[in-house]
């Protein structure tokens, strides 16, 4: 996948997906790819927090383009890989804590996911990962 395939819109993508020029293995593969690449290493972005593993985020993605091949989306976002921030509650079963930005949160445990990400999970999206953030949504500045 190029460069250029990473910065698509959504649109682009959903277009690729349904004429079979992609797939959402491919697309959350070169986008983990592009995460372990740059997130600590490389560039060292620190951008996400938590990653979703890579095996179970390929798992998710074939089951999607299963569903896919077999005339079935469940949204016009079906297989899109998507980050969302890590004020985001998610359930310990999804496999990335929610510690909004701060490490007194790191070890405590949520019951359930947001009601946000079980629509995006029962859209057909992938949430490869949780997005750094300012612990607990402050901004000192802006205080």
């Amino acid at each position: 996948m190029t460069s250029a395939t990473l910065q698509c819109s959504a649109t682009d993508l959903q277009r690729r997906l349904r004429s079979g020029e992609l797939t959402s293995v491919q697309l959350v593969s070169d986008f983990l790819d592009r995460i372990s690449a740059h997130n600590h290493d490389g560039m060292r972005l620190n951008a996400l927090i938590s990653v979703l593993d890579r095996s179970r985020a390929l798992e998710t993605a074939k089951r999607l383009d299963d569903e896919r091949a077999q005339g079935k989306t469940r949204s016009p976002l079906h297989g899109i890989p998507v980050i969302i921030k890590d004020c985001i509650v998610t359930a310990p079963d999804l496999g990335m804590p929610t510690t909004v930005g701060s490490h007194i949160f790191s070890k405590q445990t949520a019951i359930r996911n947001a009601p946000v990400v079980e629509q995006l999970l029962e859209s057909g999206l992938i949430i490869i990962g949780k997005g750094n953030m300012t612990a607990s949504s402050l901004d000192m500045i802006a205080l």
